[in-house]
């Protein structure tokens, strides 16, 4: 970890700690690879064990025990899921994972997170899907009460389902899932942002589940720290994924201008 910041209540993330915008961290990924050969499906399992790293810490003080349920969406996000599902049960916790997918070409991932996916069940992982586009709506009001069943059972929810990518509000099923996951009560750590919330604004597009912790990946995002984020993201958590220093320090210090607001 980096970097420790509650919004509102917790210690200022003080010099040093970077902070990005979701554009900034898209041209850092993609210039990490291309620049350094860091590939995405590195940076996917540095960001999964980093998350099972701070869940666990999470875990501890809470004095939570129990399992784990993850919502892993069809994108970056969900990779990153993948890969923290199978950290985590690699080192002998109960994970149930179900994957989330939605209409259209959402049905194929990109291969790094199909990778992901592959090793999650290759290393004996069990999934279930909820698809909210197979046209059959007993199937899936079936799911989806296996799915509500499941956040009954679970010590913590990680939402997985989309990151600093989303620029629009969700759709369905995404939406009802996290309104769902909501009316569970059940606490909710959030990778990357909280799915739902825009990356640099702050604000909450539509429904948005809030999280416990935020593990945010190699910088702050600004939409953490501004609006709606300020109570939606609840502890955050900045953790170090393997992107060169060098281009980290193209990024702005957090500044108090950044702060709470």
């Amino acid at each position: 970890m980096t970097g420790l910041y509650a919004p509102g209540t917790g210690p200022d993330p003080g010099p040093g700690q970077r902070i990005a915008s979701a554009s900034q961290m898209r041209t850092l990924d993609a210039r990490a690879v291309a620049e350094f050969g860091v590939s995405v499906q590195l940076l996917m399992e540095n960001a999964g064990r980093a998350a099972a790293d701070a869940v666990e810490m999470w875990m501890a003080e809470e004095g939570g025990a129990g399992s784990v349920l993850v919502l892993a969406g069809p994108g970056n996000n969900g990779g990153d899921g993948y890969s923290f599902a199978r950290t985590l049960r690699a080192r002998g916790q109960s994970v149930e994972l179900w994957r989330i997918v939605g209409p259209g070409a959402e049905k194929e991932p990109r291969p790094e997170v199909q990778l992901h996916r592959a090793l999650w069940e290759r290393a004996g992982g069990k999934s279930r899907t909820l698809d909210g586009g197979a046209g059959e709506m007993g199937r899936f009001a079936d799911e989806f009460a296996a799915l509500e069943a499941a956040f009954s059972r679970s010590a913590v929810v990680v939402d997985a389902l989309f990151g600093t990518g989303l620029s629009r509000p969700l759709g369905e099923p995404f939406g009802a899932v996290l309104q769902s996951l909501v009316q569970s009560g059940q606490p909710v750590v959030a990778l990357d942002v909280p799915s739902g919330l825009d990356a640099d604004t702050g604000q909450a597009m539509g429904q948005v589940a809030p999280a416990r912790m935020t593990v945010t990946f190699a910088a702050l995002k600004r939409g953490l720290l501004v609006g709606d984020g300020l109570h939606l993201a609840g502890r955050v958590l900045a953790a170090e994924i393997g992107l060169p220093p060098a281009l980290l320090a193209e990024l702005d210090r957090y500044q108090d201008a950044d702060g709470p607001r």
